[in-house]
Formats: C-alpha cells, structure tokens, sequence
C-alpha cells in the first residue's frame, strides 16, 4: 500500500518544483553524515556508481537525491525501489549526496518518467537531480567531455558528458538530462546529457534561415561552384545559397555534399558558415542555371544562380567591375572569382538582334519583318548569341552579378529573337516592347 500511495503522490508532482535546500533547509532537515533509511523512491537514471531518485514523504514535497555508489541493483528509469534502502547522507559539491549504501532492493513497479521542460537559464540549485528537458539549444565548443549549451536568446550554461554520451555539436530540438554539480568554493550546476536528440536536420535552406543567426543544423546541398572559400549551391527545394568557409573537401558542380553549418549574414543576406566535417555523399547533375532577363532580377535573389542572354559590356567601371547591358536594362557585373573578361569582344549586342531587317532601327518594319517569315517559314540565320553565367549578389543596397562564365553560342534563326528555338508572335512582342520603352 505504501508503494502504491507514493507512486501515485510522485506522479502528481508539478514540473519544476525545487529540490532540497542543503545550505538553508526549508522543508526537510537534513544533517551532513546523517545515516538515513528512505521510502519507496522512483529511478530518473542510473549510471555505473551514479542514481538519481525522486521520493516523498509523509505526503510532503518530491525530493531529488544523488545516490553514489554500488547497490548491487541494475535499474531502469521508472522502477519503484522499494522503501528500506538508505546510506549516510553527506554533501557533495554543495548538494545532497547518499553514500555507504544499504538496503536496495530489486524495483517493485514502474512508472512512467517525464522530464521539467525548463530553460536554459534554469539549470541551477532548484533543479539539482532533477531530470529536465532543454528545447531547441545549441550546443559548441566540445572539449573533451565539457561542452557549451546556448539558447536562442544567448542565454548560456555548461554540460559534462557525466553518462559518456554521443556528443557532438549542433543545433538540436530537444535535449533531455540531469542537472549535476562540481566545485565545492564556488559551485558551478551543469547538465549532464542522458538522451542526444537527432541533431536539426533542415531538407531547405528556408526552413534554417527561419532559426535566425547563430543557430547550428545539419543539412544535404547539391553543389554549384566552388572558388577558394566560396560555395554556391542549391537546396532540394529550389533555393540558392552560399556557404563561406573552408568545407575540408573539394567539390564539384553537381556533386550532393551533406554537413553541419551555422548561420551568419553579410550585406543584409543569410550564408552559412561550415561547421565540422563536410563529405560528398553522391554525384548528380550539374545545376542549370536559371534564364533570366537584367529586368526580372531583385534584391531578394542574392545567391541566385542565373544565365543572362544577349549582353553587351558597356563599359569598365573600375578595376574588375563593369557595366553589362541586355534589351532590358543594364545591371553591375563584379568579377570577383578573376575570371577572363572578353572587354569589347562580345558579338550578339541586343540592339543588333531586335534589328532584324538590318536597316539599322528598331521600329514596325522589324515586326512585318518578323511576321513575314512566319508566313513564309523561312529564316535566315545570324551568328553567335552572348551570354554571362554567374551568380547574384548584393552591394551597398544595389545588384550585382558575379560572373564564373562569359562566352558566346552557336547560330539561331535570325527572327527567333528570344531565342526559344522558335519564330513566332513571342519574337514580334519582344520588339514591340522595346518599341515602346524607346
């Protein structure tokens, strides 16, 4: 009967309420070197030489204990050791501690276990033995078994790997332990991890740039381009994104890579920045870079990988910086991977490819032009169209393209002035336009 009415008084506790008082008892008093014997008493762990137990007495307040030593049990979370077992009760490291065991006994039931969701800033006295829950943390700086736990509000506090855990670094969602101690003069309180939830894994770039800077997940990426410590690439959701940093390995375009990153930000735009080991876990598909017009591109694209026809370098700002042109509008290309700049040597120019009747406007003869060799279904061919493949970014508030290819491609059917392997009304509205805009 006793077991069964403290079973049930233990199931009621409310989460976070405090354990004993050792410096300035207020609910049980208890004496340094005091041997004791105990009542019915639940299991929150057992490692080797260490249990942590919680127990009530005369229906009073749950009390959290630290048992340390062998008794000759092997229990598990949730098991009712029967009351009887007990020790001499000194203080350890500030804290309540049972040593010189006697009296355990195999469990007598068992009950569920949930831990006090607290925190960060919890972890201290009030919580010492107690078994708690840490949600979405970071932990960094692992130095052996001592590691740092951070919340999202900089908040920080300490862990020691006491139960020799799989402990890494990262951001996690959950982290479920023991509230531990050391130090005697000045007594710091640490958390003592028992269960490693996974490790956040993110599928996009989205859903860890909704962590906000700071926070550590782990993700898989197909690699673009990679140019000493930048690396572009693109998530399994379409987004863009770069990584800055050393990532230990050399890529490919194409390549799957997975690994761990934290999140920072420059000019405004999330990156991420490596964070331990980095591998490549398969080959796919070079990326294609998205066809674009200067036009449609804004400032929320930063990172984005893209191909721009028909340009024209007009003119050569400054060292490695240039002013590009296409039909639409010119943008600010900086070429900031040192790649061959054809200055001046591009053919295609956009104005050159709305003139198709070669008369040396742009105005309705280009479109009866046009029109006729739709009618007629016979086109004649021009030379090479340029291009520039690069990635965009941004610059004191502006749009810029840093370019990793500029070249030029094979013939098209002179009228197919939007170059979709086709000569139809799209080529005449792609005229009018500029007719109007000019």
């Amino acid at each position: 009967m006793m077991c069964v009415m403290a079973s049930a008084a233990l199931a009621q506790k409310a989460s976070g309420e405090p354990a004993i008082n050792w410096s300035a008892p207020a609910t049980i008093a208890l004496t340094d070197d005091y041997t004791r014997i105990f009542p019915d008493a639940i299991v929150l762990w057992q490692h080797n030489k260490y249990l942590y137990l919680k127990y009530q007495e005369d229906l009073g307040p749950i009390t959290y204990l630290l048992v340390y030593g062998e008794t000759g049990q092997i229990y598990q979370q949730g098991d009712v050791i029967p009351a009887g077992f007990g020790g001499r009760l000194t203080e350890y490291n500030g804290e309540p501690e049972l040593t010189n065991l006697f009296g355990f006994m195999p469990p007598i039931g068992h009950v569920e276990v949930v831990p006090d969701d607290i925190p960060v800033t919890d972890i201290g006295h009030d919580y010492f033995a107690h078994y708690v829950s840490l949600k979405h943390v970071t932990v960094s700086d692992l130095n052996g078994k001592n590691f740092k736990i951070t919340d999202a509000q900089g908040n920080e506090a300490v862990g020691f790997n006491q139960f020799d855990q799989a402990v890494e670094n990262g951001y996690y969602e959950e982290l479920t332990g023991i509230i531990g101690s050391y130090a005697r003069d000045v007594i710091v309180y640490e958390f003592l991890p028992i269960i490693w939830h996974d490790s956040f894994t993110v599928n996009c770039l989205e859903d860890l740039y909704e962590l906000g800077a700071g926070y550590v997940g782990r993700i898989k990426l197909k690699a673009i381009y990679q140019n000493r410590s930048y690396l572009y690439v693109q998530d399994f959701c379409g987004q863009y994104g770069l990584i800055y940093g050393d990532i230990g390995i050399v890529i490919n375009d194409g390549d799957i890579i997975e690994g761990t990153c934290t999140l920072s930000t420059y000019a405004g735009s999330f990156q991420l920045t490596p964070v331990g080991d980095w591998e490549v876990i398969s080959h796919g598909p070079k990326v294609e870079p998205e066809v674009l017009p200067i036009e449609e591109l804004t400032l929320d694209m930063v990172h984005w990988y893209v191909k721009i026809y028909d340009i024209e370098i007009a003119k050569m700002l400054s060292h490695n910086k240039y002013l590009i042109r296409d039909s639409t509008g010119g943008v600010i290309m900086y070429n900031r991977f040192d790649i061959n700049i054809p200055f001046n040597g591009l053919k295609g120019y956009w104005e050159s490819k709305l003139d198709v009747n070669k008369d040396g406007e742009i105005n309705i003869a280009d479109v009866n032009y046009v029109m006729e060799e739709i009618l007629t279904g016979q086109h004649d061919t021009v030379g090479s169209r340029s291009y520039v493949i690069g990635f965009v970014g941004v610059y004191q508030g502006m749009i810029q393209i840093y370019p990793i290819e500029i070249s030029e491609e094979d013939q098209r059917a002179s009228c197919d002035v939007n170059w979709d392997n086709e000569v139809n009304i799209g080529d005449i509205n792609m005229i009018i336009e500029y007719i109007i805009r000019h």
